[in-house]
């Protein structure tokens, strides 16, 4: 819908938010978004959690009456959360998911087909399925959501290879707008975000804030002992008037000895991992809601997004997270509400070391990268091919496995985190189903079964055409073909059982015209899927080079934001700034806010300097 000047835009938007969420009128940071929405085409939000995102999307797909929002999220909890949050407020939305029966994804298909469904919710693995490709292909859609954008960035590199896709999945849709959403985000993060999700990243408008709400204040507590840390944290939750506390470890095993140790001092605790059932994790996230007692989270940073919890007044981040990013996460799940909050970072001298050197295990050095990967140039199996193989043949045969010092875990981590990072490769351990890889030893042979084919739809044409489909380009290959997927995948884009696909497939194995290798869910862990050619990846060396000076900016600034003895919060903030901001901005004033700064107020800056004397032990290299 076009409106005419500005004041009837915003009484529309402000009449739409009091008819589907009661909200009388919206905020200054909102209103921003939407004139960059109604007035371009591409537009990168950073605003802070709490700030009122998932309103956004929500109002603008009423803007387009005849078309539908798709908004990629990151997580299933956080699409069904959100697709709850819509239909309560009166607005049709459907969520299409692995885990749904067949019935649930046939009744969204069919409300997005009639048109009634106004918002879609997906993960970035189901938009990049080319099955549902070609049925986005069939609705008016009016806008993409990338909804936790700066999943792109920390996830992208690692375990989600779809992320690193999204800019040409998108751009095969040409949707009218393109929006982005994230709480935390620097400006070299947002670079990359730019990069990755939008055609055109220099005609991207942003609407940056900072990425911490003004009723939050800040400080950092240095211990010089695991058992000087965990005290600190517990003076903290016991001496909070608030009803709800958070308390992130950087390790699973430590949320549950910290809710052990809580119980014997009387603390009503709750642990929150993304190693407990799914099951679990909704029936806690369902009593922290409800329970009117004090109590406290021993959470780790799967207790984020997706997660809207009220009533949190302290938030306490024991150890260093991965970068001042992640940091900005946790403590920004305080005072959603708006109300008065603290937030706490205790840390020893040992903190700043071990991620250095994880940072230096997960990512090293290109040289060195280039080393490990260059012995396995043999196993790519080519242009848009892809093959499944075990990690322990990758290992063995990769040029850090004989002299590591790292356990094969370690080794593996790198090699794998990197491959992924770089469009190389995906483990399969996180998959839902299992996994087949198709050898086509002739693709001639291959197109001469599908002409054979009698006329008309059989079970034989739908496996045959869809396996063409996915050689695409290489149809003129006359060689070896390889190619690897998700039985659910196939089953899902055919619309047949595997049982009857597999019928299919063994009537041309025996045939020789086609082999076939299966692994089943649980063996999915002991495999890893190479994809494209060692050439494509060494053209992609550079990226993985950027890639690391980002990941390691956001580290140094995380060992930056416990030593500096200026303001702790304005000096991060210079992260985030937008270039025009940072341009216009006068040098830093005390916010307030942080220990430093309150510190400062009263007096106290040689205690300030006794605080920070030798308390970092580590600078992370500038060359990074």
């Amino acid at each position: 819908m076009s409106l005419v000047g500005k004041e009837e835009f915003f009484a529309h938007l402000d009449a739409l938010a009091q008819k589907h969420f009661a909200i009388p009128e919206l905020r200054p940071l909102q209103r921003e978004v939407f004139s960059a929405l109604n007035s371009n085409r591409q537009v990168l939000a950073m605003l802070p959690t709490g700030a009122g995102k998932t309103l956004i999307y929500a109002l603008a797909s009423l803007f387009f009456p005849d078309s539908v929002t798709i908004v990629v999220c990151p997580l299933l909890a956080l699409m069904r959360d959100q697709c709850e949050r819509m239909q309560s407020a009166g607005i049709r939305a459907a969520m299409i998911c692995s885990e749904q029966s067949d019935d649930e994804r046939r009744n969204a298909f069919r409300s997005l087909l009639r048109a009634e469904a106004k918002i879609l919710f997906i993960s970035p693995e189901r938009f990049a399925l080319s099955g549902f490709q070609k049925f986005l292909s069939r609705l008016t859609i009016g806008m993409v959501v990338i909804d936790e954008a700066h999943c792109v960035v920390t996830w992208g590199h690692t375990f989600r290879p779809e992320y690193s896709q999204l800019s040409s999945l998108i751009g095969s849709l040409q949707p009218k707008r393109v929006l982005a959403l994230t709480a935390t985000a620097t400006r070299a993060s947002r670079a990359l975000i730019k990069s990755m999700i939008f055609d055109v990243p220099d005609s991207v408008f942003e609407v940056v804030d900072k990425p911490l709400r003004d009723n939050i204040s800040v400080r950092t507590i240095r211990s010089f002992s695991e058992d000087e840390r965990w005290k600190v944290i517990e003076n903290l939750v016991l001496e909070t008037p608030a009803k709800k506390s958070i308390v992130y470890f950087q390790r699973r095993e430590q949320c549950q000895k910290a809710a052990i140790e809580m119980k014997k001092r009387g603390i009503h605790a709750v642990v929150y991992h993304a190693g407990l059932s799914k099951e679990i994790r909704k029936s806690a996230e369902e009593y922290l809601r409800q329970s009117e007692r004090k109590l406290v989270i021993c959470a780790t940073l799967a207790f984020g997004m997706g997660v809207d919890l009220p009533n949190v007044g302290l938030v306490v981040v024991a150890g260093f997270p991965g970068n001042i990013e992640e940091m900005f996460q946790m403590i920004g799940r305080a005072g959603r509400q708006g109300e008065r909050a603290q937030a706490a970072l205790v840390w020893t001298g040992s903190d700043p070391k071990r991620r250095h050197f994880q940072f230096e295990k997960m990512l090293p050095e290109s040289p060195q990268f280039f080393e490990m990967v260059r012995p396995l140039a043999s196993f790519f199996p080519g242009c848009q091919q892809r093959k499944i193989i075990e990690k322990a043949v990758l290992l063995a045969r990769s040029g850090v496995s004989q002299d590591s010092k790292g356990s094969p875990d370690q080794i593996w981590s790198t090699l794998a985190g990197s491959l992924t990072m770089l469009g190389a490769g995906r483990s399969l351990e996180s998959e839902h189903d299992a996994w087949v890889e198709i050898q086509i030893p002739s693709l001639e042979s291959l197109f001469n079964a599908v002409a054979d084919l009698p006329s008309g739809p059989s079970r034989r044409r739908f496996v045959l055409e869809w396996i063409v489909q996915r050689i695409g380009t290489q149809s003129e290959a006359q060689s070896r073909f390889s190619f690897a997927f998700s039985v659910g995948e196939m089953a899902e884009e055919t619309q047949m059982s595997w049982d009857k696909i597999s019928e299919v497939l063994k009537f041309y194995v025996l045939k020789n015209e086609i082999s076939v290798i299966y692994v089943p869910r649980d063996e999915l862990s002991r495999y890893f899927v190479l994809q494209g050619s060692f050439i494509e990846l060494e053209a992609r060396f550079p990226k993985y080079h950027h890639w690391r000076n980002l990941l390691s900016q956001g580290l140094q600034a995380l060992s930056d934001f416990v030593s500096t003895e200026k303001c702790r919060l304005n000096e991060s903030f210079k992260l985030f700034e937008s270039q025009t901001a940072r341009k216009m901005s006068r040098q830093t004033e005390n916010c307030g806010r942080c220990d430093n700064c309150l510190r400062l107020e009263r007096g106290g800056r040689n205690h300030v300097q006794r605080q920070n004397a030798g308390g970092l032990t580590l600078s992370l290299p500038n060359r990074l």
